[in-house]
């Protein structure tokens, strides 16, 4: 599960570090696509590493990864149903059980 949150923190590193170099390299007196193409080149790479990350935490929590596609596609919202989703692992149910029986 650390493998995910690390992706999705990489995916809002990769696009507000991008948009600080895109900024920073903004000329208005130039007429080139450059700045295009890297903000278009940001959001392809923000959205990818995004719904790969949401797609790892379904499958380490049990889930089928296209259920963490979907919800990435939600933003806000899909994250918040993510973190709610039950836990369908083995381990945690073990673990769930041993904590239940204890007095």
């Amino acid at each position: 599960m650390y493998r995910a949150f690390l992706v999705i923190l990489a995916s809002f590193v990769w696009l507000i570090g991008g948009g600080f170099a895109a900024s920073a390299m903004h000329d208005p007196k130039d007429k080139s696509n450059l700045p295009d193409i890297v903000l278009w080149t940001l959001l392809i790479g923000f959205s990818i590493l995004f719904l790969l990350g949401t797609a790892l935490w379904a499958k380490a929590k049990g889930h089928h990864p296209i259920v963490g596609v979907v919800l990435g596609w939600l933003g806000p919202l899909g994250l918040l149903i993510l973190a709610f989703l039950p836990d369908k692992t083995r381990a945690y149910r073990e673990y769930d059980q041993s904590v239940a029986r204890v007095p």
